[in-house]
């Protein structure tokens, strides 16, 4: 008799913490789901301005000294979002790509930016761009003069 007891007891025992087990795990679960929805999503803006700007970069006449005999390269910038808090974007010249982060103002139908490379490379600078219509153009200055 006093095994059938013992069972029974360890068995209830055994029904009693799963139940308890499930119902914290389902709790958990829906606190985590809250703590995702409450979270604040920057709004995107200006998305039709997202993606790949190709073109050759141009020496200037005061830079012509400086780079003669060099072939001019292509220029590859990625814009992959833009918030209120700022731009992210990307930069491709010769292979070589360094993320940017910036600030884009709208004036008329023209979108200026500004934006920097993170400096930590000799061929970082400074993006001066506007966007207007399908056409890009600007400067770029370099952090190591």
């Amino acid at each position: 008799m006093k095994t059938i007891n013992l069972l029974l007891s360890c068995t209830c025992f055994l029904f009693a913490c799963k139940g308890k087990n499930s119902s914290t795990t389902e709790q958990t679960s829906m606190q985590a789901d809250t703590t995702i929805r409450s979270a604040a999503i920057a709004p995107e803006m200006y998305t039709d301005l997202y993606g790949n700007w190709v073109g050759d970069n141009e020496v200037t006449e005061r830079d012509e000294a400086k780079f003669k005999g060099q072939e001019i390269s292509r220029l590859n910038i990625i814009i992959k979002q833009i918030t209120d808090s700022g731009v992210i974007a990307q930069s491709i010249v010769n292979g070589n790509s360094r993320l940017m982060r910036g600030s884009v103002t709208k004036s008329n139908n023209n979108y200026e930016f500004v934006m920097n490379e993170p400096g930590d490379d000799k061929y970082d600078g400074r993006f001066e761009f506007t966007i207007a219509g399908d056409t890009l153009s600007g400067k770029w200055q370099p952090f190591d003069t």
